[in-house]
């Protein structure tokens, strides 16, 4: 048992820390981005389960405990996805709409309450916007980034359209507090959202051009020393916490399981294989 969660606590802890010799920076960006909506989302998960065991007959907080735990799962998984070198392609625009459309779905409940003051005058769900347009810079993508406001403002607007069809025809506690609403204010937080995606997307291209400038030589325009060390680093690293994980694993195994550990580790070594037969004849010769 304690040789189980001692596997269980070095795998979450490899998982949290991510890879940090990946060359692909976009997907350190994009596992960076996981780290913070899982914290994001188990902080609102604890809050939503306190306020459910202090009224537990309540529907909605039963309702948005549920729809929280399910929006906890998938940043695990994301979490997890993320935490290797290599990534889906398509998993930068799904994670970006997914995190959008979260807020959007914030602005849903609400009108389902029947509060559409709150959606159309209230700040603190629509500024959730920006925090999700904010995580598409770490991911080094600009037009995923620009593409990022384009919904959201396609959203909210969608989303105001629909409160303005259910505004009560009556003066209702929440329209005391938050007031009228006025297309005016609606049209600018629109073009808002959309202004503050191409922001995020020139931030990203001024990124790429970071990352090229230090992975290149600015004379010949090749790639430089660091970005080949990089991968031979990872497979060294590889090596070793294979190496580390077969040990805390229990027995020594038959024949045939050792068998297979070393192809394992030969297949972490592969990548060093051009560069010895490039060598070997110089190092003879001499």
């Amino acid at each position: 048992m304690q040789t189980l969660a001692r596997q269980f606590t070095q795998w979450w802890i490899e998982t949290w820390r991510g890879d940090p010799f990946a060359s692909d920076l976009a997907m350190q960006g994009e596992h960076r981005v996981a780290r913070s909506r899982f914290l994001v989302v188990s902080a609102l998960a604890v809050v939503n389960a306190s306020v459910v065991m202090a009224d537990r007959h309540n529907r909605d907080f039963v309702i948005a405990l549920l729809i929280n735990l399910a929006a906890l799962l998938g940043a695990f998984l994301v979490l997890v996805a993320t935490r290797r070198g290599s990534r889906p392609a398509p998993l930068q625009v799904v994670t970006m709409i997914g995190d959008v459309t979260a807020v959007t779905l914030l602005h849903a409940v609400d009108l389902l309450q029947g509060t559409p003051s709150v959606v159309l005058n209230g700040r603190v769900t629509f500024t959730l916007y920006f925090l999700a347009m904010v995580g598409t810079v770490l991911r080094f993508n600009p037009w995923i980034a620009t593409l990022s406001g384009v919904i959201a403002g396609v959203q909210y607007g969608l989303v105001a359209l629909w409160a303005v069809r259910i505004w009560p025809g009556t003066v209702t506690p929440d329209i005391v507090h938050y007031g009228h609403y006025d297309w005016g204010v609606q049209v600018e937080r629109i073009v808002t959202l959309m202004i503050f995606g191409g922001i995020c997307g020139s931030n990203a291209a001024w990124a790429m051009e970071l990352r090229s400038t230090a992975t290149h030589d600015m004379l010949t325009g090749l790639l430089n020393r660091r970005t080949f060390h990089r991968p031979f680093t990872k497979r060294i690293v590889n090596t070793v916490l294979y190496l580390r994980q077969q040990r805390l694993g229990s027995g020594i195994g038959t024949r045939c399981s050792l068998r297979r550990r070393r192809c394992k580790i030969f297949e972490h070594m592969k990548c060093f294989r051009p560069i010895t037969e490039r060598m070997m004849p110089g190092i003879l010769t001499q």
